[in-house]
């Protein structure tokens, strides 16, 4: 019999919601515009002070700073635009949204959002910097324009609601993701059902999973991201980028097994078991029961064994996992049914006493692998 997987819905939902949230929390754009006034005749005199009385007039001087990175605009909308700017730039501007984008007198737009974009047309300029000249009034006015590849290493930084434009949102999808994990149905397990402890085998796992999951799907974007693009394969920090990710995916690993183990229950019902698993029921009837045998002890594969032993010549640390890999086993009792369908219950599950008094009401022999049989009939 199916069944939806509600248990694996619930945590993928806030797998989700969890990586999305910091996805959110850690997105920069990948491009930020930096708009400035400039007054060549200031310039002119504070590079003269610095380098050097210079003979170069001031139109020279212009010419020479402007060469290959002069862009001419005219027209009404741009007039206002530069009015805007030198009104912000300077503290006289009512509009908030205009003051907020003010840093050190230098604004900051995103891609989009300015008229600035008409003169990009989607694409990156020639230059990185470049200049706006507007004529009016007998007058030529400038606007230096940077175009910000690297928006975090920009001097000013820009403000952080254009620096991070998704964080105020971040903590919304984290909201709705744990209350998509509270709320979504969970199992109902029957009174008599034998079940896994619910903060060792559910609760616990879920945490490990999303602290793993959570802090190695965040961390390039906290180391990476400071050094080269996240993708970029050039410099080789992407393969470190696809090393923590991949960390990050094994930690989600654990949830399907946190979801397995709240879907299951076993239930003796009568004269059969039942198993319930994460997409549906399985009944095995006593009356069908061939034999039941004692579980091989489980040990760990010898060459995973073998090589925690050599990773730890390399690393005393990894010496104590591997002793208790090694020593880690585990009995219970294999259900052979005579339609060739085997159940394997393991000791470890709570309630593996009622499985054996249900044996023993049944009087149903357990064979060992020694030949010994328990709870025959003489």
């Amino acid at each position: 019999m199916n069944r939806i997987p509600w248990e694996l819905v619930r945590r993928v939902a806030w797998l989700c919601c969890l990586l999305g949230a910091i996805w959110m929390a850690m997105y920069v754009p990948p491009v930020v515009l930096q708009v400035r006034l400039v007054d060549f005749a200031q310039d002119q005199q504070r590079a003269s002070r610095l380098l050097g009385s210079s003979r170069q007039t001031l139109e020279q001087f212009v010419e020479d700073r402007t060469r290959d990175r002069l862009v001419q605009v005219e027209g009404q909308d741009w007039q206002a635009f530069f009015d805007r700017v030198n009104a912000a730039s300077t503290g006289k501007s009512q509009d908030p949204d205009w003051n907020r984008r003010e840093v050190r007198g230098m604004l900051h737009f995103l891609p989009g959002e300015s008229q600035l974009d008409s003169l990009l047309n989607g694409a990156p300029p020639a230059k990185s910097f470049f200049y706006l000249a507007l004529k009016s009034a007998g007058e030529t006015r400038y606007l230096g324009i940077g175009y910000l590849e690297e928006p975090k290493s920009a001097m000013p930084e820009p403000p952080s609601f254009l620096l991070y434009p998704y964080r105020d949102h971040a903590l919304w999808l984290l909201a709705i993701g744990i209350l998509l994990y509270l709320l979504i149905p969970r199992p109902r397990h029957p009174a008599q059902a034998v079940v896994h402890p619910k903060f060792k085998s559910i609760y616990g796992p879920d945490l490990v999973a999303t602290m793993l999951a959570g802090v190695f799907f965040a961390l390039p974007f906290l180391i990476v991201s400071k050094m080269s693009d996240l993708g970029d394969f050039g410099s080789g920090w992407a393969y470190l980028t696809l090393v923590m990710w991949g960390l990050a995916a094994l930690g989600s690993v654990i949830f399907v097994f946190a979801a397995r183990y709240e879907a299951f229950h076993l239930l003796i019902n009568g004269e059969m078991i039942r198993i319930r698993t994460l997409f549906g029921e399985q009944i095995y009837p006593f009356a069908t029961l061939e034999r039941v045998e004692a579980a091989q002890i489980y040990r760990p594969p010898r060459w995973l064994v073998v090589a925690g032993f050599v990773a730890s010549l390399l690393n005393w640390r990894m010496l104590g996992p591997t002793l208790l890999m090694e020593g880690n086993s585990a009995t219970g009792l294999e259900f052979h049914y005579r339609d060739g369908r085997k159940l394997t219950v393991w000791d470890a599950l709570p309630g593996f006493g009622l499985v054996l008094q249900a044996l023993e009401e049944r009087k149903v022999p357990i064979v060992y692998p020694d030949g010994a049989i328990q709870g025959a009939e003489a």
